[in-house]
């Protein structure tokens, strides 16, 4: 397994490969998930003049979208007992610098002042609704007994109606009571610093252009509605059909986005899955030796699962979240760059307490996926043993160990819920405080600077709301993504497992053996750091012999005959076909001429007909399994079954006797007809009637081919042409049977052995027929 470490961006670029061939998908993907985020803000855009028209009788504020200069009105300075001045600069045009005036008279034009002076010879031009605020000065001074004197510009002599009365004075600024004023009681009053509005950056550029385009369509649009009340009604009734429009489309984006994330997001996992298993089934022997069915079964099927997660959000999350946020965000700075700004102050916060959630999700998830293999390993030897566990009478401690897994994976996953629960609770309240700090700061440029007006600020919550939305889940995002790394991490893991035999493509093919195989002085160890199984092992087999190999249990039988299909590469040493080394040849032409039958026979939960061809192209006549079949002694009792070779046998074969599987086995090697045969122990599970059937079909079939037969029934090997005797992987004894047993060595005594073993079952059989 490889010790290759693996970052979250690294395994990211890993699974995309997996979306070659869909750059158009991907581009659909992109272009749906932007015309959402854009529709999005058409449809909360809209709200804003839908506002103006119920709550203040207009479509917007014309001259507020006109304005090209500041106004400043200084703050209220005492000048005498209950005396107040106010001093002003810039032009009093347009609806802030008007409602800023209304607010000053509105709280200075009240007992117990007695006299406020406005200075307004400062201004360059007074505007209708600045002549309104002095209009609404006269009459409030009146209403209230508070003097009220305003002193205008030089050469403004239009006094636009505002004829003087006990509480109101009115004086140019060269009159001679407002000289009187300006040289007395403002003389020591500060003349504010005039701040002419000049835009900064391009969003400030863009929004003044765009301003510029749009101010007289407004300016129409704005004439038509105080027009009448119906006039206002159908603008109204427009508005909102738009918006109706925008919504339509941004579902229907949505869906789109929403669909092309899920095929590229199962298409990745598809392949994903192909490509792990069909991995898998490239790696070396020694692979499987070490890892349990269970957690193998565990990397395909639950860390792929697993990956799905992280793919899903890739798609739905990762890509979309930062086009709707980047779209949100470019609107909220057209509405106010500096509150826009002051929002991002959540960022590192928000940054930090994601990264804490995800490192702690991956370490948790990580134990979790090796717990969860190791259960399918439970569960695996557990099902397959079945028949040990109830004779043992284990079902108890069985479950009880499976159980205790279980339990343990429940306690890791629930921390991986308090972690994702906690931080979408956290990102939420981190939400409200912002929400609220926004509305505290909003307050201040609505109602003191007066830069925004209410329905711009009430839109810009709006957007601020709407991106605090997908950033509410992103805990479980990120517990999502984090999962979907470490089951990414083992997956990998395999991927990057290299094969250490491996089929050489540009290797030439191996012809049929004409002559002999050779093992020259092969010697092998299955790692490092165990003992070596075979030592020195040097003999030579001519094509056509029949070679039997004997020995006790462990001597490195079943060891050797593996290494002829390279199951394994010996350590040390080589092995010949016709003087060509095995490892310099095409694999797949090594694995064609060799046959199998072992004593553990399996089945796939496939037909008989299928299980006999195995191997073999699908279009193989029916008649050569049938063949086959009667060849192995295996067509009667396959007749006599509900479907015959049409039979769904189960998984390992679970339906069929153990004498049935392994001549389905044997008939299996007869349909590949192969040059080499191997037979592992083939005739171990079959009766004495059956078993002499079969070697009366051995006899016919091993003639013109190379056997390699391991026999603990020494009966089996009588004729064999040559027999190896293996003794801790060595071989001691060679030579035919008559010869082995003249020798009186290993080979002797184990025939003795089993010679007076039959001889007894024999008498007990006379016996018990006698009584």
């Amino acid at each position: 397994m490889s010790k290759r470490r693996y970052t979250d961006l690294g395994l990211y670029r890993r699974l995309v490969t997996y979306l070659h061939g869909t750059k158009w998908v991907v581009a659909g993907l992109v272009l749906a998930m932007l015309f959402e985020a854009l529709f999005t803000v058409t449809t909360l855009s809209l709200t804003r003049p839908a506002l103006e028209l119920l709550i203040k009788n207009r479509l917007t504020d014309v001259t507020k979208a006109a304005e090209k200069a500041s106004f400043e009105l200084a703050p209220p300075q005492p000048v005498g007992e209950e005396t107040y001045a106010l001093r002003a600069a810039g032009e009093l045009a347009g609806s802030r610098a008007a409602e800023e005036l209304h607010g000053a008279l509105a709280a200075l034009l009240k007992p117990p002042h007695k006299w406020v002076i406005l200075d307004l010879s400062q201004v360059h031009r007074i505007d209708e609704s600045g002549w309104a605020q002095c209009y609404f000065g006269r009459m409030v001074s009146a209403q209230r007994g508070v003097k009220l004197t305003i002193i205008l510009p030089q050469g403004e002599t239009n006094l636009h109606g505002l004829d003087p009365h006990e509480w109101f004075e009115i004086y140019p600024e060269g009159a001679p009571p407002a000289v009187a004023l300006l040289t007395t009681k403002l003389k020591d009053v500060p003349v504010p610093v005039l701040t002419k509005k000049h835009h900064t950056g391009w969003i400030s550029s863009l929004k003044a252009e765009f301003t510029k385009r749009t101010l007289p369509y407004l300016e129409r649009l704005q004439d038509y509605v105080m027009t009448s009340s119906e006039n206002k009604f159908r603008l109204l009734g427009l508005i909102l059909g738009a918006m109706v429009v925008s919504a339509l489309c941004m579902v229907t984006a949505a869906f789109f986005a929403g669909y092309l994330s899920a095929y590229l997001g199962n298409l990745c996992l598809l392949r994903l899955r192909n490509h792990v298993y069909r991995h898998m089934l490239t790696l070396d022997m020694e692979y499987y030796n070490r890892r349990a069915v269970g957690t193998l079964l565990s990397t395909i099927m639950q860390d792929v699962m697993a990956i799905s997660g992280a793919i899903e959000v890739l798609f739905s999350n990762v890509l979309k979240t930062p086009l709707t946020v980047v779209t949100l965000i470019i609107a909220m700075l057209f509405i106010s760059p500096p509150l826009t700004l002051l929002s991002f102050g959540v960022a590192p916060i928000l940054g930090l307490l994601l990264y804490g959630i995800g490192r702690k999700v991956r370490k948790i998830s990580k134990r979790v996926q090796e717990i969860r293999a190791q259960i399918a390993s439970i569960a695996e030897e557990t099902f397959s043993g079945i028949r040990v566990v109830k004779a043992y009478n284990m079902e108890t401690k069985e479950a009880n160990r499976y159980e205790r897994e279980s339990w343990n994976v429940f306690g890791r996953t629930l921390k991986t819920v308090i972690a994702e629960e906690l931080g979408t609770g956290l990102v939420a309240l981190l939400g409200i405080v912002t929400v609220s700090a926004m509305i505290l700061a909003g307050g201040y440029y609505v109602l003191q600077t007066r830069e925004l007006s209410g329905s711009d600020f009430v839109l810009f919550i709006l957007f601020l709301t709407q991106v605090f939305r997908p950033l509410k889940g992103s805990s479980r995002v990120i517990a999502k993504i984090q999962r979907g790394m470490a089951g990414s991490d083992r997956v990998f893991r395999v991927l990057d497992t290299k094969a250490k035999i491996v089929d050489d493509p540009s290797a030439p093919e191996l012809r049929p053996v004409q002559r002999e195989i050779s093992f020259e002085h092969v010697w092998f160890r299955y790692s490092a750091e165990s003992h070596h199984v075979l030592k020195d092992v040097h003999f030579t087999v001519p094509a056509g012999h029949v070679t039997a190999i004997v020995g006790e249990t462990g001597a490195g039988k079943t060891t050797l005959v593996n290494l002829l299909p390279r199951f394994y590469d010996p350590t040390e040493g080589r092995i010949l076909f016709d003087g060509v080394d095995i490892r310099s040849v095409r694999l797949r032409s090594l694995r064609d001429q060799i046959a199998i039958i072992t004593q553990d026979v399996i089945l796939f939960n496939d037909t008989i007909a299928r299980n006999i061809a195995y191997g073999m192209p699908d279009d193989i006549p029916r008649e050569r399994i049938i063949e086959a079949a009667k060849a192995a002694n295996a067509h009667n009792f396959i007749m006599r079954l509900p479907h015959g070779y049409d039979t769904v046998v189960g998984g390992r074969g679970v339906r069929l006797s153990g004498g049935e599987r392994q001549r389905l086995a044997i008939a299996r090697a007869f349909v590949k007809n192969a040059p080499i045969l191997i037979l592992d122990e083939a005739t171990s599970q079959l009766d004495s009637e059956t078993e002499a059937l079969i070697q009366e079909a051995l006899s016919r079939i091993i003639k013109g081919r190379t056997v390699f037969v391991i026999a603990h029934r020494l009966s089996t090997i009588l004729h064999a042409d040559s027999i190896l005797v293996l003794d801790q992987g060595k071989i001691v004894e060679r030579g035919t049977h008559d010869e082995l047993v003249k020798l009186g060595g290993r080979y002797a005594r184990f025939y003795e052995i089993q010679f007076r073993q039959a001889l007894a079952a024999a008498n007990s059989k006379g016996e018990n027929s006698a009584e």
